[in-house]
């Protein structure tokens, strides 16, 4: 699908399908405190993507703030642009939005201090042996260490 610049058409599925599950079931949605919802990269750059999302988003089934976007570092690192406004319209309406696998990429801290994210989901291969591996464990400690912000 993303070979043939169809998988934004993937993302509004999946959408679409979590949205109408959840209607037929809200009971479903009574039992969770939070939804993840994958993005790919390329759905970034689509203006007709990100206008349907919103259309989506205004007959949403759940409260904004149990949905939470996520976009892959890689993903949000080569095309920042488009990354950052879907982040900021998201945010805005209440959604959470988390940045995946924060590591497997080139993103730096000061990048990431302009991402409006609420969750960082640091990629397994920093994590994987951390209690395993005295290194390991050290790495992360000094690799993942930066200012505490509020709001966190």
């Amino acid at each position: 699908l993303e070979a043939n610049g169809h998988v934004a058409e993937l993302d509004l599925a999946v959408v679409e399908s979590l949205f109408t599950y959840m209607h037929a079931n809200p009971g479903f949605c009574a039992t969770m405190s939070r939804v993840g919802v994958n993005l790919s990269g390329a759905s970034l750059s689509s203006d007709s993507f990100r206008n349907r999302l919103s259309e989506l988003l205004r007959d949403c089934p759940v409260p904004y703030d149990m949905l939470c976007f996520e976009l892959t570092e890689t993903a949000v690192v080569s095309r920042f642009e488009p990354a950052m406004k879907l982040f900021m319209d998201l945010r805005a309406l209440g959604c959470q939005m988390a940045l995946d696998d924060f590591g497997s990429g080139v993103q730096n801290f000061e990048r990431l201090r302009q991402m409006p994210v609420d969750i960082i989901k640091i990629d397994g291969q920093f994590v994987r042996h951390a209690s395993e591996r005295g290194s390991d464990y050290i790495s992360c400690a000094r690799r993942w260490r930066w200012p505490r912000r509020t709001g966190w």
